[in-house]
């Protein structure tokens, strides 16, 4: 009797030992069921995040590169408007130092012609007032004459 009660007592102690590890097993199955879920959908959302991100980035790189190209599309025409404007200075003080050299000349020329005439005019003056001159001394010497 002893033994049946004893054999009794531990089919009963282990049957609840066993539905307590039941429990514990489905208890721990629920949370980590629970947790399972929580990290899969926080996975989907990362994901999700992770994917538009990279999308985001795939624009802003495609945007970069289109920048890029433009500015180096600017740097050219910039260089290119560089070298055209130091073409046309230098066309320009070519022109400037032509126009000067043919000022130069002409004013030379003006003014030799200016000084030539005007040493004409000198001589002319000189020669006019000489024969004034040579004309009022034979007067005088004639006067001189007649009245000696």
């Amino acid at each position: 009797l002893r033994l049946a009660t004893f054999a009794e007592k531990r089919e009963v102690d282990s049957v609840q030992k066993m539905e307590e590890q039941l429990d514990d097993a489905s208890r721990l199955s629920a949370k980590l069921k629970e947790q399972y879920l929580s990290t899969k959908h926080a996975l989907v959302d990362t994901k999700a995040k992770l994917e538009s991100s990279l999308q985001r980035e795939r624009v802003l790189r495609n945007n970069v590169d289109e920048l890029q190209k433009h500015v180096t599309r600017l740097e050219l025409l910039l260089e290119e408007e560089h070298t055209s404007s130091q073409i046309e200075k230098n066309k320009a003080e070519k022109h400037l130092q032509d126009t000067k050299l043919a000022m130069t000349d002409n004013h030379r020329s003006e003014i030799e012609n200016i000084v030539g005439k005007w040493t004409q005019k000198v001589e002319e003056i000189e020669y006019a007032w000489n024969e004034k001159h040579s004309n009022l001394i034979e007067q005088s010497e004639r006067r001189e004459e007649e009245q000696n």
